[in-house]
């Protein structure tokens, strides 16, 4: 599904609502209930998924509220993306709020400019 059409902002908005929210629900829940709802998942889709991971889910690895990356934790993974040439070095400490990044907890992701 492209995002070229005049419903893009939309679709992004929403999409990024739901990691959101999931993220949330994985980080509020009881890691038991977690697992038994992605096996559950995993049955009612019927495919052919190899589900033998979900016994060993520990947590999103996700601390911040709906998902949302704190700012030095963001500046760990850029400094290795630099490092590793991933990432160009006069814009490592680069940092713009993108609009269609916005979440359903009160602050817009930050994303590189």
């Amino acid at each position: 599904m492209g995002c070229s059409d005049a419903s893009a902002p939309a679709r992004r908005s929403r999409g990024v609502e739901g990691v959101a929210k999931a993220n949330e629900w994985a980080r509020k829940t009881p890691r038991e209930e977690v697992v038994a709802g992605q096996e559950a998942l995993s049955q009612k889709r019927k495919r052919n998924e190899d589900g033998s991971g979900v016994k060993y889910w520990k947590s999103t690895g996700i601390a911040g509220r709906g998902g949302l990356i704190a700012d030095k934790e963001f500046e760990v993974w850029l400094d290795w993306l630099v490092r590793d040439g991933d990432w160009p070095r006069d814009r490592s400490s680069s940092r713009t709020r993108s609009p269609t990044s916005s979440t359903p907890h009160g602050r817009s992701a930050l994303i590189p400019a």
